[in-house]
């Protein structure tokens, strides 16, 4: 299990609930239902990374910005992380070409609750054309091979970028 729903609990302001394999829900007070969880993450070459995925599942009445909903996924990151070997990968959803403002809230959210002395935030933009494509990768500072995996993360995205020209 990556993750513990008791540990995630302790410190999430949202009850957490088990939905599948690695992907756990949570339900705001606005009744907005929101997923999320971890896929393993193959294309970039690094053991025991994986991506994160937060999807909103279930719209409910909107009252305004929502503090928590921050705090939970960071409650469900921190408990991720309680394996130091873990890595996290975030890739930005293109969609709806909202994809800056993901990556916007995804450095807040790190800077408001990471835990600055073990976790270390590294990220990577790809223009193509009209698009930009937002990555981020969260390691802890305890990794081992921990600058061999920041290398990697760097050079697969630069192997993207040539592929481009």
């Amino acid at each position: 299990m990556l993750y513990s729903l008791v540990h995630i609990n302790e410190t999430s302001p949202y009850e957490v609930f088990a939905y599948k394999e690695d992907t756990v829900y949570f339900i705001t007070d606005d009744g907005s239902e929101y997923l999320v969880g971890f896929i393993e993450e193959t294309n970039i070459g690094i053991q025991r990374a994986y991506q994160l995925f937060i999807i909103k599942k279930r719209n409910g009445i909107h009252i305004g910005t929502d503090v928590k909903i921050g705090r939970t996924v960071s409650s469900i990151v921190h408990s991720f992380f309680r394996n130091p070997s873990n890595i996290l990968v975030y890739i930005c959803d293109t969609s709806d070409k909202h994809q800056a403002a993901r990556d916007r809230k995804f450095k807040i959210w790190f800077k408001q609750y990471a835990s600055l002395d073990d976790l270390v935030f590294v990220s990577e933009v790809i223009d193509v054309e009209d698009d930009s494509y937002f990555a981020s990768m969260i390691l802890s500072r305890r990794t081992t091979d921990f600058n061999q995996i920041q290398t990697a993360f760097h050079d697969y995205f630069q192997d993207l970028r040539s592929k481009l020209e």
